[in-house]
């Protein structure tokens, strides 16, 4: 992720050796000088704290194992994110909103 050539795509798992993927978003969004890296964060971890954690951290999307692989396709299909990443940001907003709702 600190080539010069970065990926735009990246599936992370929360806990990794090293550095988590919470650090690795952290990390990558304070890089201003490459292309958008659209970040997915993979976890176990599903309460709302931690899903609205994963996205402040920088993540654009935040999926729950165990997962369909059907859920990657949207994100990961040619075109979904052209140029930057689609719509930066925007999945992110929208989990967040939907992860403090109170029913």
């Amino acid at each position: 992720m600190s080539k010069e050539d970065p990926p735009r795509l990246a599936l992370l798992d929360w806990i990794m050796p090293g550095m988590d993927g919470i650090e690795v978003c952290r990390e990558v969004r304070r890089r201003k000088d490459h292309a958008y890296t659209y970040l997915i964060l993979l976890s176990s971890r599903e309460t709302k704290q931690d899903i609205v954690q994963g996205l402040e951290s920088g993540a654009d999307d935040y999926l729950t194992k165990p997962y369909d692989a059907e859920e990657l396709k949207p994100d990961c299909a040619p075109g979904a994110h052209p140029g930057t990443g689609g719509s930066p940001g925007g999945a992110r907003e929208s989990m967040r909103f939907q992860a403090t709702m109170t029913y």
